[in-house]
C-alpha cells in the first residue's frame, strides 16, 4: 500500500509540473511601427505577425501577454534585458543570436530599393556609390551594410514609413524595404513619386525569436508553425492588400420609403443608375489595378536578371555568387565533395586608369572577364566580386585541377590582352574548402593566398595552405 501511494503522488506532481510549465506566461513584445507586419493600434498587437502569433501560440499552447514598447530599438533593448521573452516576426543574425534562439521561418518576402521616380535603375546595392540610404534603427540591414557595404552613407530613420516618405520627397535617395510591406504603405499614403529601381541582396524570412532561457519550448512553437495551414498564408497576405473597397449605403433615404408610387419608383432607378456606375467605376480601378500588378511583375522580372549581373563585365555579381557559395558549403557538410575557389585580381590597375583614363581601364575589366568566361567549365560559377576582383567557384575541383584553370586563365590573359596599350597581367588565389570552412574563412584563405601573389612579384598564383 505505501508503494502504490507514493506512485499516486509521484503522478500528482508530474501533473503539477507539467500544468505549472504549461501555464506558464511569456512576455511578449513586437514593432510597434510596423505596419502592416506588425504594430500597436491602441495598445493592441495587430499586423501580419497578430494574426499569425494568435495561431501559433494557440498551437503551442503558450500563455502570453504583449509588453508594449515605443519602437524597434526598445524592443531591442527589453530582449537583452530579459524585459521580454520572445518577438514574434523577425529576421535571424549573429548578433541577435546571442540572446536568441530561432524558429523555423514562416513567411518570406524579398527586399527591394525604392527611390524617387526620377532616379536610374540599379542592379542592387553593390552599384550604389554617393546615394544615402535610409535605415530603420537597430534593423537588420543596418548591421548588412556596416559589414558588406561600409561605404554606403547611412541616414537613420525611426519607421519605414518615415524612410518611404524621405524618398517620395527626395530627403534621402534610397530606402530598402519589404515589397509587400512597403507596397502596402506606398498604396495607403499616396506616395506617387516612388519606384522600385533593383533589388537588395538580402531576404525576409522571418520567424519567432525566443531567448535562451526558454528553449525548450522551441519544439513545440516549431511543430506549431507546420500545422499553419495554406488558407492560413492565403488568409495572411490577404492583410497586406492595400486596395480596400468601402460599400456605404445612403440611410437618409430611409425616411422617403413608403411615399407615393411615382416618387418611389424614381429613387429606386437613380440608385440603380448610381449602382451601374459605382460598379463601372470599381472594374475600371480593378483593370487598373491588375495592369499596374502585370507592369510592376515584369519589372521585377527584369530586375532579378540585372540583381544578378555585373553591368559592365555581364559576368554575375557578388550578390549572385553568394548563393552558390552557400549551396556548395552544404554540399561539403553533406557529400564532403570537393571545390576550389580561384581569386584574381588585376595587377596595376590603378595604373591603367592613371595613365590611359578609366575608359582604358574597363577594357582591361571586360578582357579579364571575357578570358575567365572562356577558360571556365560550365559548371564553374564566374562573377566579378568588386573593383579590379574577379572569383570562380569551382565545384567538385581538387587543387590540382584548380590551378590548371588558373594558369589557363593567366596564359590566355596575355593573348587577349595584346590589342591594349600594354600588357595585363593578374595574380591568383586558391583556396580548397575545408570540412569546417564558413563563406568568410574560405574566401580569408583565398584572399591571403592571392596576397601572397601580390608580394611575390605578381603574376603568380599562390595556394592557401590549411
Amino acid at each position: 500500500m505505501p508503494q502504490f501511494i507514493h506512485k499516486i503522488i509521484g503522478c500528482c506532481l508530474l501533473l503539477l509540473a507539467a500544468y505549472g510549465a504549461q501555464a506558464k506566461t511569456l512576455n511578449y513584445c513586437v514593432d510597434p511601427n510596423w505596419t502592416p507586419y506588425e504594430y500597436l493600434e491602441q495598445g493592441q498587437h495587430a499586423g501580419l505577425s497578430a494574426f499569425y502569433f494568435e495561431k501559433i501560440a494557440k498551437f503551442a499552447n503558450l500563455e502570453i501577454k504583449l509588453v508594449q514598447t515605443e519602437s524597434w530599438q526598445a524592443t531591442i533593448e527589453a530582449l537583452t534585458k530579459d524585459e521580454c521573452d520572445l518577438t514574434p516576426f523577425l529576421n535571424y543574425s549573429d548578433a541577435r543570436a546571442e540572446y536568441l534562439i530561432f524558429s523555423v521561418p514562416y513567411f518570406q518576402a524579398p527586399n527591394v530599393i525604392f527611390a524617387h521616380y526620377q532616379q536610374k535603375l540599379i542592379g542592387g546595392l553593390a552599384q550604389v556609390t554617393n546615394e544615402r540610404i535610409g535605415v530603420v534603427k537597430s534593423y537588420r540591414l543596418e548591421s548588412y551594410l556596416n559589414r558588406y557595404y561600409p561605404n554606403i552613407e547611412q541616414v537613420p530613420v525611426a519607421s519605414e514609413l518615415e524612410g518611404l516618405r524621405k524618398v517620395n520627397n527626395k530627403e534621402i535617395d534610397l530606402f530598402v524595404s519589404s515589397y509587400y510591406g512597403a507596397n502596402f504603405l506606398i498604396h495607403q499614403h499616396n506616395l506617387a513619386n516612388i519606384r522600385i529601381i533593383g533589388l537588395a541582396d538580402l531576404k525576409d524570412q522571418l520567424r519567432i525569436g525566443l531567448r535562451h532561457e526558454h528553449s525548450d519550448l522551441m519544439p513545440k512553437i516549431n511543430q506549431a508553425i507546420l500545422k499553419l495551414s495554406e488558407e492560413d498564408h492565403r488568409h495572411a497576405f490577404s492583410l497586406l492588400e492595400p486596395v480596400k473597397v468601402i460599400s456605404q449605403t445612403n440611410y437618409t433615404l430611409a425616411w422617403q420609403i413608403g411615399a407615393i408610387g411615382a416618387l418611389l419608383v424614381m429613387m429606386m432607378g437613380l440608385r440603380y443608375y448610381y449602382s451601374l456606375q459605382q460598379k463601372h467605376a470599381l472594374a475600371q480601378k480593378n483593370q487598373a489595378l491588375e495592369r499596374l500588378h502585370q507592369a510592376l511583375e515584369k519589372k521585377n522580372t527584369q530586375l532579378e536578371a540585372l540583381a544578378v549581373t555585373d553591368h559592365l563585365t555581364k559576368l554575375h555579381n557578388r550578390s549572385y555568387l553568394s548563393d552558390k557559395i552557400a549551396e556548395c558549403i552544404n554540399r561539403k557538410k553533406r557529400y564532403q565533395s570537393e571545390c576550389c575557389l580561384i581569386m584574381c585580381d588585376v595587377d596595376n590597375f590603378k595604373a591603367f586608369n592613371d595613365n590611359f583614363g578609366h575608359q582604358v581601364g574597363d577594357e582591361v575589366l571586360v578582357v579579364l572577364a571575357n578570358t575567365i568566361r572562356g577558360c571556365a567549365r560550365e559548371t564553374d560559377f564566374t562573377a566579378r566580386w568588386g573593383g579590379e576582383e574577379f572569383v570562380i567557384i569551382c565545384p567538385e575541383t581538387n587543387l590540382n585541377d584548380g590551378l590548371s584553370l588558373a594558369n589557363r586563365i593567366r596564359q590566355q590573359l596575355t593573348i587577349e590582352s595584346a590589342k591594349l596599350p600594354c600588357p595585363v597581367t593578374c595574380s591568383i588565389g586558391i583556396a580548397q574548402l575545408g570540412s569546417f570552412d564558413t563563406q568568410e574563412s574560405w574566401f580569408a584563405s583565398a584572399d591571403q593566398a592571392l596576397y601572397l601573389a601580390k608580394e611575390a612579384g605578381k603574376d603568380k598564383i599562390e595556394v592557401a595552405i590549411n
